[in-house]
């Protein structure tokens, strides 16, 4: 979004519209890093022996979320430059 071409009172919208995916890539990011972390592990447990070693056993869970108060900011800033109430 932040490279669409876009009249001038709309700028604001429009950039607090496209920093709604920051959140959910943050999420993304940590969840490969957290991913990347725990299969780096993988050979060096795998090479104990299995009678000495303990059960592997990998969760890997990824949480997507929208930052609402975001999102409400953009929708309100829209209503306003397209002379509308705010919505709250």
């Amino acid at each position: 979004m932040r490279s669409a071409g876009a009249p001038e009172e709309f700028e604001l919208a429009v950039e607090l519209s496209s920093q709604a995916a920051d959140l959910p890539l943050e999420r993304i990011r940590s969840f490969i890093d957290e991913t990347v972390a725990a299969v780096d592990q993988l050979p060096a447990r795998l090479a104990a022996p299995e009678n000495e070693r303990e059960p592997i056993e990998l969760r890997l869970t990824l949480t997507l979320e929208a930052d609402n108060e975001l999102m409400g900011a953009a929708v309100d800033e829209l209503r306003r430059v397209l002379g509308q109430e705010p919505d709250r």
